[in-house]
């Protein structure tokens, strides 16, 4: 949200765990960002990324993780993240969730 705020016209991709990506999609965008949704610009996606690889193609990936991520996994997904990437597109990761 706070990108979207910076930048509106931004085409934002929110993929997370299925049960985050319901309350987003269902709770918190509706309340804190309705006209995102509106106008278009936040995608939501459920995706598990242990198993399944993020969306292809993005301008910009924004990894953000939870402290409970161990350094082995945030390495799998950081790998996996990277395969997906255009070689133009930044990667930036935030050891914190954004609050």
């Amino acid at each position: 949200m706070q990108l979207y705020k910076l930048y509106p016209t931004l085409n934002l991709k929110l993929q997370d765990l299925p049960h985050r990506i319901e309350q987003a999609q269902n709770d918190i965008w509706p309340l804190e960002c309705p006209e995102a949704i509106a106008n278009g610009k936040i995608e939501f996606k459920a995706v598990n990324i242990m198993a399944e690889p993020p969306i292809y193609d993005c301008d910009i990936y924004l990894v953000c993780a939870a402290k409970s991520h161990r350094k082995a996994p945030l390495l799998t997904v950081l790998h996996l993240i990277s395969s997906r990437m255009s070689c133009e597109a930044p990667l930036f990761y935030l050891g914190k969730k954004f609050t």
